[in-house]
């Protein structure tokens, strides 16, 4: 159920992400790559700290009131379902650039890897599991 994906995320998902985050921006300043890669991962964090804290405040409330039976409003479920498929094409090109340059990080390459791959599995289960739960929710 979206309940359960959204519980999920919010427990599991969400928690190692901002640790692993946290890990590798420390990891950063000790590694090689380009200023412009730093950067770029520095974007990548702050567009995912602020994703899930959207997420966590607009998307998880409204899968929540719906799975107790109270009203969600058709704009709230609208709202939700074009915040996750926005935010998820940007972070992907930075995942994407990321990734073809991995082997930059040194030591980090091989974390920043699993990292990544972790983001790709945790946006397909958004994208492909979750949005077509949240639009068979959406009220008539």
């Amino acid at each position: 159920s979206a309940l359960e994906i959204v519980t999920l995320l919010k427990d599991v998902h969400h928690p190692r992400a901002r640790s692993t985050i946290v890990k590798l921006i420390a990891g950063l300043e000790g590694a090689a790559p380009d200023a412009g890669l730093k950067s770029m991962f520095r974007h990548l964090a702050q567009a995912l700290m602020t994703h899930m804290d959207e997420e966590e405040l607009v998307v998880f409330p409204a899968v929540d009131r719906s799975a107790r039976g109270l009203h969600v409003d058709k704009a709230e479920f609208i709202d939700a379902i074009a915040f996750l498929e926005f935010g998820h094409g940007e972070i992907g090109r930075m995942e994407a650039t990321l990734r073809e340059e991995a082997h930059q990080f040194g030591g980090l390459a091989a974390p920043l890897v699993h990292f990544l791959d972790e983001l790709e599995a945790h946006s397909v289960l958004e994208d492909q599991v979750l949005v077509p739960l949240l639009k068979a929710l959406v009220p008539e």
